[in-house]
């Protein structure tokens, strides 16, 4: 059914341009089933388990879906074609044909609401479609919609049974003979089985199916099925508990019961005598969907983490948890290496914690681990279990640091986890909220000095220094400081929470103890050219200049902490030609920019509400623009952005969860390494892609040459990676043979030198 490269690739062979998904798969919210393959639904992507080997594939947006927000999937065996569903009412077929997105139900109509709640198969070629509007039939060989019925309230469920549909409804149950003759987009065509047929008065549907040649259905929470035309009572529930979901795909019918969030619910196996048997203990907690499979094992997915089976109705259930981040949230990027860090806390629009509590998600090589409140006991012990909101790197030892916006930093070193908070260090609660240490910055100064923004405290900047101590700073501002960073001169740059004031620059003069020579200046609309008051990131490129993010596109700094004494201000590049109107204008000007993260050629790759815009160095032009509408993001918008300068790997944080992006650029050196290479290598006639040089000197000049010393290609290094498309300045593709690469390290005024060679098979 599925096919192409499933599994997630390490980076060296991920090829640039490509694109890497780095989503969860706790939590599942849907299953689907072919005779060996279960497909579980999370709301980002699916996972395909093979139920025989255990083994799992990942379907995302970036190998085969076309979006995100996954909603009901079902599986149609006769044709072998997988239905996909999304919250924005697309869907997709993935079929051995191809995979096909059809956007009818979102796209046709004037229809309040276009969710797709159910979807249930007839005649083996035809699916219907249960929608927050009534009802779609759609041919699944021809790919059209045969009717839409507006019956102008939400069905639930549909199912065909003796003759007759059947679709559940909060209103009741309707039904209309199944007649390809008749019109049923036509109302008149529908009646409500009502107390004429033995039903109640007033009663709401939501779950309907056939089992064992009868019709089985819930009015209100109780089960009834259908006996001589009338409702006999299956079950009653005397619990409180609403029914959630009824599947018969084996050899029993299972009925599952929601309780929310005060209570667990529970699940009810009805074997073929009807007798009700408990099922899913222990680990049965907020029931989401379960079907049986033709063995007799039952599959469930459930509001808590796991994927939950048990191999006889009669036996305990177990979870499985899988290789993954635990949930999509993020709010800062860390990267060293092939270790990848992820906090996933949050802060709401007014500076509150939302409280978060999943922690902080480490990828090291191709294995997730995560460090919570749920395997780090200290954290639940000095309340610094919610809200890991960022992240700092220790420049030289291994050591990793985590602020939360709740209690205070946390140290992790290898197995040890440290916090501090107000009880051994100088940090302070809001002022306000005095419980809460909120951490909403960390940066490392070039003394390996650990500086933070201690948001809303009384005195809201505190340094953790290299020999153990700590010491705090008061400001002549609004004490809402976040987003700290630090440039090249150990100067201090902070956003300032609030319309009035932008930007708080502070220099310690390089005296920690002595305040005395401490400078301060705020920087806002007021007195300098900042394009909004209301900063949301902040960064220093590879030349030292400051880059701001506002909510009315960027601002840069080019003097560092000389915009303290007035030697420059806040400039707003201007873009050449944009291509909206072909006349200048402010660099992203409008545009709300969240982050904002320097690669290796110093290019500015720029987060924002409307996707990620890749600048130029000087910021004169745009390189690139990615968005869900043309790439492979997730959402537009975009939380964080971080670059690992020694592979170029891009790791972009959004709203439905993080991905990478392989990109041309990398740190360089100041001269070339023994040590570079090319990949691809050997350049196989099947390769069309770029040919990447890496190890070169920072923006080295670049030739390539065939073994005869003829000049095939020439370039400048993308900071220390050349990109080569394989063909010669005439656009031809490069004859069979090895191509040698000089590379000049520029300004070092040395000569020419080989410094790899490349193996082109046609």
């Amino acid at each position: 059914l599925i096919t192409g490269h499933l599994f997630a690739q390490e980076i060296e062979n991920l090829a640039i341009g490509d694109w890497e998904s780095h989503l969860p798969y706790h939590y599942f919210s849907y299953l689907t089933q072919s005779e060996t393959t279960l497909y579980c639904a999370t709301p980002w992507s699916l996972m395909l388990l093979d139920k025989e080997e255990n083994s799992v594939q990942y379907l995302s947006k970036i190998n085969g879906l076309s979006n995100t927000g996954m909603g009901v999937i079902k599986y149609n065996a006769p044709n072998d074609i997988l239905i996909v569903t999304y919250s924005n009412s697309i869907f997709d077929l993935l079929t051995p044909d191809g995979n096909f997105t059809i956007e009818d139900i979102k796209t046709d109509g004037n229809f309040f609401d276009r969710s797709i709640n159910d979807i249930y198969f007839h005649k083996e070629d035809f699916a219907y479609f249960s929608t927050g509007f009534g009802i779609s039939k759609f041919d699944l060989i021809n790919r059209r919609f045969v009717f839409t019925l507006d019956l102008g309230i939400p069905v639930e469920s549909i199912t065909i049974f003796e003759g007759t549909i059947y679709a559940a409804t909060e209103e009741g149950i309707y039904i209309a003979p199944d007649d390809d003759d008749l019109n049923l987009q036509d109302f008149s065509n529908w009646r409500l089985l009502d107390v004429d047929d033995g039903f109640p008065g007033a009663y709401g549907s939501s779950q309907i199916v056939s089992f064992q040649n009868q019709l089985f259905f819930n009015l209100d929470d109780d089960l009834y099925r259908l006996e001589n035309g009338v409702p006999e009572l299956v079950y009653e529930n005397n619990e409180n508990l609403s029914v959630q979901y009824l599947t018969a795909e084996g050899r029993g019918l299972i009925l599952g019961l929601y309780c929310g969030t005060s209570c667990n619910g529970k699940a009810l196996y009805f074997d073929e005598n009807l007798q009700a048997n408990p099922i899913g203990s222990p680990c049965l907690n907020r029931p989401r969907y379960a079907l049986e499979d033709s063995s007799g094992r039952i599959w469930f997915v459930d509001n808590w983490s796991g994927l939950r089976e048990t191999n006889n109705y009669a036996n305990p259930c177990q979870s499985t948890l899988f290789n993954s981040p635990v949930t999509q949230n993020n709010s800062d990027i860390a990267v060293r290496g092939d270790r990848l860090y992820i906090a996933s806390g949050g802060v709401d629009a007014i500076g509150n914690s939302i409280e978060r509590s999943d922690g902080v998600f480490i990828k090291n090589g191709p294995d997730w681990s995560v460090i919570n409140r749920w395997n780090t006991p200290i954290l639940e012990q000095t309340q610094a279990n919610v809200d890991f909101y960022k992240i700092a790197l220790h420049p030289e030892n291994e050591k990793v640091y985590f602020g939360t916006y709740y209690g205070g930093l946390v140290e992790h070193d290898g197995e040890t986890t440290t916090v501090y908070n107000d009880q051994n260090s100088s940090l302070q609660g809001a002022v306000g909220d005095e419980a809460r240490e909120r951490v909403s910055g960390l940066a490392f100064d070039s003394n390996n000095h650990l500086w933070m923004s201690n948001h809303s405290a009384m005195r809201p900047i505190s340094v953790f220094k290299n020999d153990g101590t700590w010491q705090n700073f008061s400001v002549p501002s609004n004490t809402g400081l976040r987003h700290l960073i630090v440039d090249g001169n150990n100067t201090k740059w902070m956003a300032i929470d609030g319309s009035g004031q932008g930007i708080l620059v502070f220099d310690d003069g390089g005296t920690l103890e002595d305040i005395s020579d401490d400078r301060y200046k705020i920087i806002s609309e007021s007195n300098s050219e900042l394009p909004s008051n209301e900063v949301l990131s902040l960064t220093a490129d590879l030349d030292g200049d400051i880059w701001i993010g506002t909510t009315n596109g960027i601002g840069v700094v080019q003097c560092g902490t000389g915009i303290i004494e007035g030697i420059c201000g806040v400039n707003k590049p201007i873009v050449e030609e944009n291509s909206i109107d072909d006349e200048n204008a402010y660099l992203l000007e409008g545009e709300t920019v969240t982050a904002i993260a320097v690669d290796g050629a110093n290019r500015k790759w720029c987060g924002t509400t409307n996707g990620v815009f890749v600048i130029s160095e000087d910021g004169k032009e745009q390189v690139a623009f990615f968005n869900q509408e043309n790439s492979d993001l997730f959402d537009n918008t975009i939380i964080a952005i971080e670059i690992n300068g020694e592979n170029g790997e891009v790791f972009i944080g959004t709203n439905k969860g993080v991905l990478s992006y392989r990109s041309d650029a990398i740190t360089g050196t100041p001269q070339n390494r023994i040590d570079a290479y090319a990949f691809p290598n050997p350049v196989r006639p099947e390769y069309e892609g770029p040919i990447a040089i890496k190890g070169l000197a920072e923006n080295a000049d670049v030739k390539i040459t065939d073994i005869n010393g003829q000049l095939i290609y020439e370039t400048q290094a993308l900071g220390g990676q050349a990109i080569w498309n394989g063909r010669d300045y005439n656009g031809r593709r490069a004859a069979t043979g090895v191509y040698l690469v000089f590379s000049t390290s520029r300004g070092l005024g040395t000569p020419d030198a080989i410094v790899t060679k490349i193996l082109v098979m046609n």
